[in-house]
């Protein structure tokens, strides 16, 4: 009776665990393997693609990069590549999504303060340079205010995380007997009717 019931468990999970990674795969996409930087070139059409995907704002940064650098502007595309990836959202909280696009966030912000560097160094106006330096303060401060908010996002998650483990601490402590007496009874074989 109790390896049919076995069995019947192991028949249930098999078939559950199949449709859930069926199910998965007509979701989620594998992505393009990342390119390392400094080995590839991004091509014209990935060029295209990592370009539509950025804002407008830091497209036209990393275009006028390519005007006065094009290896910095090539490394600045690859270090974007990488940050073009959608994360498959269905499973996160709401939290972790709105840290997950702060942290997007972040990167871009990152490497459009790289681009202005970049064109600072080219710039041969000091009206231009005065420009870049005013740009570059502006989107410092909107990235320090953007990491501040990443690290408060991430000390509530792990407060949230310590109150759940804190809650079943508690419950464990005032459970003790019960669960003494559980693995007790696994140990000698008298099989508890209520366990899974």
């Amino acid at each position: 009776m109790k390896n049919i019931k076995w069995l019947t468990i192991a028949i249930i999970t098999t078939i559950c665990v199949t449709s859930v990674l069926h199910a998965q795969d007509e979701y989620i996409k594998a992505p393009r393997e990342p390119r390392i930087i400094g080995y590839n070139k991004v091509d014209e059409q990935d060029e295209k693609e990592i370009l539509n995907k950025l804002s407008s704002e830091l497209k036209a940064e990393l275009l006028k990069v390519k005007e006065v650098d094009k290896e910095r502007y090539q490394d600045l595309l690859q270090e974007m590549s990488f940050s073009g990836y959608e994360m498959y959202g269905g499973f996160m909280e709401t939290s972790e999504k709105e840290r997950y696009q702060t942290d997007k966030q972040i990167e871009e912000m990152e490497v459009r303060t790289e681009a202005l560097g970049v064109r600072y160094e080219h710039s041969t106006s000091e009206n231009e340079k005065q420009k870049i330096i005013s740009d570059l303060k502006s989107v410092l401060n909107q990235l320090f205010d953007l990491k501040e908010k990443s690290r408060s996002l991430e000390v509530e998650q792990l407060e949230k995380e310590l109150k759940q483990l804190r809650e079943s601490l508690n419950v464990r402590k005032q459970s003790k007997n019960e669960i003494i007496n559980r693995r007790l009874n696994e140990l000698i074989g008298k099989g508890d009717y209520l366990d899974w």
